[in-house]
């Protein structure tokens, strides 16, 4: 059997990282079954390199991004594009062709394509619907045999149009490890060399290619390094192509996988994106949310629904300089106020359902008959 796993990514990781989540459960489900399955990607992330970290096969064409910087037009590129992806699913012909978010894809060559696939599915996240027409979104969707929400159907609420509500089918937040896969407390703080009575904060603009990440980065570094006794972690992101900083209480990561360590983190500052959102609540790390204006991802709506339920900290205005000053403080002295967040992070983000979407996609398209 075969599986295709098509993600789009422009400033962030995200749609790469969900596939990954569900594909290493795939794997995992045909080893136990001795089915053999090959799982391949298809990917314009310039973060491609995670999925070889991860031992996933991936084919590779630029990001709108890599094709701006380069010069090449992104019109005339696309034609090839279109073409390059009906030749290699007409090569692999996959058994499932599974899509993250976008269903027509990123140079709108998949529908005419989806004969070549015997099945397909369509991981379908919260959207702002600002840059895009909601009639042909949910026409292309209509296009799939499964329609996957990775949210709850309570959290979910964008209206799933009636003539593809039987084929949509809710779970809960896709997570790219597991409980057991994550380091305690003490390894972490070993690892990055963190005293013990050192206050570990976590600072991240999202997967790094967001045009302020630089600036966010450095400005929220200035007002945490005034607090004592901080050493501050620095999610660059893989995508991440701005200036260090190196001082003595800074940790700085780009690839490495930051929510392995997030046990060992006291505190967080960060966007709002879909995996460091529900990455940080399901380790219980009490966080700042700084919702970053997306294309299509409404970060704010997101965050929004953890501050209402106490599972974290909000700040919506950019500049106001001394709120977000007088939030973090809080944060990083108020041991009454980590926990009640924590305990309440916890509760939001309970479970990490990628192997129950993984288990129902086998199930329904890949198990041997």
């Amino acid at each position: 059997m075969r599986v295709v796993c098509y993600a789009v990514n422009g400033s962030g990781i995200g749609h790469l990282k969900r596939l990954t989540a569900i594909a290493r459960h795939l794997r995992r489900i045909a080893n136990e079954k001795s089915a053999p399955l090959e799982i391949f990607f298809l990917t314009s992330s310039e973060a491609s390199h995670l999925l070889f970290a991860e031992n996933f096969a991936a084919f590779k064409v630029p990001s709108r991004e890599a094709l701006a910087k380069s010069g090449i037009e992104t019109k005339v590129f696309a034609e090839i594009a279109r073409q390059w992806t009906a030749q290699t699913l007409k090569i692999l012909q996959p058994d499932l062709l599974l899509v993250d978010t976008f269903p027509a894809g990123y140079y709108d060559e998949l529908l005419e394509n989806l004969s070549f696939c015997r099945a397909s599915a369509v991981i379908h996240r919260s959207l702002k619907f600002d840059n895009l027409d909601r009639t042909t979104f949910y026409k292309n969707l209509a296009r799939y045999e499964s329609i996957i929400v990775p949210e709850s159907e309570a959290s979910f609420d964008a209206k799933i149009p009636s003539e593809i509500a039987s084929k949509t089918e809710y779970f809960g937040a896709v997570l790219c490890r597991e409980k057991g896969e994550l380091l305690d407390r003490k390894t972490v703080r070993r690892r990055l060399n963190v005293k013990e009575n050192e206050f570990l904060i976590y600072l991240s603009m999202g997967g790094g290619g967001d045009l302020q990440a630089e600036t966010d980065i450095s400005r929220f570094y200035k007002l945490v390094s005034r607090i004592s006794n901080v050493r501050i972690v620095i999610g660059a992101g893989a995508l991440y192509g701005g200036s260090r900083i190196y001082a003595p209480n800074v940790v700085w990561l780009s690839d490495e996988n930051a929510f392995e360590m997030m046990p060992g983190f006291d505190a967080a500052i960060s966007a709002a994106g879909y995996n460091s959102f529900h990455e940080l609540l399901f380790t219980g790390v009490p966080t700042v949310f700084f919702p970053q204006r997306k294309w299509a991802d409404d970060q704010l709506r997101r965050a929004r629904r953890a501050a209402q339920k106490g599972a974290a900290f909000l700040f919506e205005e950019p500049s106001l300089t001394n709120e977000i000053k007088d939030l973090i403080e809080t944060l990083c002295t108020n041991a009454d106020a980590r926990l009640k967040l924590s305990q309440k992070a916890r509760e939001f983000v309970s479970r990490n359902h990628a192997s129950e979407i993984a288990q129902y996609l086998f199930n329904g398209y890949l198990s041997p008959k």
